[in-house]
C-alpha cells in the first residue's frame, strides 16, 4: 500500500466512527493491511499534524477533527 493509500484508510476510518460518535483504534483498523505498525504510526502522526486526526488515548485511539471531516467529505463527494 502507498502512503496515500493508508492515509486515505485512516481518514475514512475515522470519518465512519465519527458518524457514530465513537473514536477508533488505529492498531484495530490497520491490522489486516501488512503493514509495519511503525510506518503506520508515522503517516498517523503526519495526519494529526496536518490537523485531520487527533490522539484521544493511549494504545492507539484516535478520532477525526473538523479539518479531516472536511478533507473526506470534499474528496468524496458526488
Amino acid at each position: 500500500m502507498t502512503d496515500n493509500e493508508i492515509m486515505a484508510n485512516i481518514l475514512e476510518a475515522a470519518y465512519k466512527a465519527s458518524k457514530e460518535d465513537e473514536w477508533f483504534n488505529i492498531y484495530e483498523i490497520s491490522k489486516d493491511w501488512e503493514e509495519e505498525k511503525n510506518r503506520v504510526e508515522k503517516l498517523a502522526a503526519f495526519m494529526t499534524k496536518k490537523g485531520l486526526v487527533r490522539w484521544v488515548a493511549s494504545g492507539g485511539e484516535m478520532e477525526i477533527t473538523e479539518e479531516g471531516i472536511y478533507e473526506y467529505e470534499r474528496t468524496h463527494e458526488g
